[in-house]
């Protein structure tokens, strides 16, 4: 099946095709002849039927992550390794923006909750009470992030697709990037430049669309558990 975008054509597997940051879907292919999609934006997830998406409505508890959405083998992955439990007993929450301590516990669980040796802690508004303490400092120790300030981690804030973008890259060691870059809005010199690439290159975004990436916008619980997905599982 070819997925054309303009002028990009692009050869996938049969399967089923989503939008990464709507999860709309825009259309089957069942592995026979050729199937075009014609999508104005995005580039699409592919999802193997009657693999990674089970049809089974029963095996999640939340009402907002359904078998046809993009995130749900991500969530599915995410519930198993107790990397997250939602934000109710039956919801998600998939649209809503993930704040930088959210983003940094997903990050720290996935990655197997490593115990952090050091206990300095630059930040004044990171307290030793806090849930997400440990993952910061964790973070801290490993240069996975350095805060919005000398002395701020500002955990309440939104954590834009460029931050979790650059924490995920430097948690992975910092490797090494080579390869063209698609974006127009990911220019060399911009602190997730690097982090970008080399996830384009490891399959972990296609962007939200074929030229953009949107490294300012907000990123939902949804993106980040399915880039966590895309790295750990």
């Amino acid at each position: 099946v070819k997925f054309r975008h303009d002028v990009y054509e692009f050869e996938l597997p049969a399967g089923t095709y989503y939008m990464e940051t709507t999860g709309k879907r825009y259309g089957n292919y069942n592995g026979t002849g050729n199937y075009t999609l014609w999508i104005g934006v995005g580039t699409p997830d592919v999802e193997e039927p009657g693999e990674e998406n089970p049809e089974d409505p029963t095996s999640l508890p939340f009402t907002d992550v359904r078998s046809g959405d993009y995130f749900y083998a991500p969530v599915q992955w995410a519930v198993e390794k107790n990397i997250t439990s939602g934000t109710s007993a039956t919801t998600f929450s998939p649209n809503q923006a993930c704040t930088r301590a959210q983003a940094m516990m997903f990050l720290w669980k996935a990655a197997g909750q490593p115990e952090p040796t050091n206990t300095s802690n630059p930040f004044r508004d990171v307290k030793s009470t806090d849930y997400y303490y440990e993952a910061v400092l964790w973070a801290i120790e490993n240069n996975i992030t350095s805060g919005t300030g000398a002395t701020t981690f500002s955990p309440n804030q939104s954590c834009t697709r460029g931050q979790i973008m650059t924490f995920l890259y430097k948690a992975a060691g910092s490797p090494s990037v080579s390869g063209g870059n698609p974006f127009r809005d990911v220019a060399y010199g911009d602190y997730f430049y690097r982090p970008v690439l080399w996830a384009v290159k490891n399959g972990i975004t296609s962007g939200t669309s074929a030229t953009t990436f949107s490294p300012s916008a907000s990123c939902t619980r949804g993106q980040i558990v399915t880039f966590l997905y895309k790295h750990y599982a």
